[in-house]
């Protein structure tokens, strides 16, 4: 069986533009994408803003969940910005502003639970079982 020019084994891949090389996604694809990114990213700085004025003063593990909150969300931002490139059209950069994107969802993660652990003390008074 004769196979076809080199790179047509991924004009069939998800997200491909019909009859384009397999490096170059389908413009909705992306649009997906960047949907995901952004609402994620909303929710993320609204956690921020909503635990940063909470009352009560802030310790070391507090300070360490803003800087991990606040490197998750610049992750975050840095995927959006670059899926709204047309560069990001490109299968490579598209994978790579995906996994720019998953480091912020880690880092924000990371900081999320350690910002609930940093204000277990502060709940536990309000709480009664």
């Amino acid at each position: 069986m004769a196979e076809g020019p080199a790179g047509d084994e991924d004009a069939g891949r998800e997200g491909s533009l019909p009859g384009a090389p397999g490096h170059l996604l389908d413009p909705t694809f992306r649009n997906g994408s960047v949907t995901a990114i952004g609402v994620v990213g909303g929710f993320s700085l609204a956690f921020l803003s909503n635990w940063t004025f909470m009352p009560g003063r802030w310790g070391g593990s507090a300070l360490v969940a803003f800087i991990l909150l606040a490197l998750g969300i610049a992750f975050q931002l840095r995927a959006l910005v670059g899926m709204l490139e047309t560069q990001s059209l490109r299968r490579v950069r598209y994978n790579r502003l995906v996994k720019v994107f998953a480091v912020g969802i880690y880092l924000t993660a990371a900081g999320v639970l350690l910002a609930l652990v940093a204000e277990l003390p502060v709940v536990s008074r309000y709480l009664h079982f």
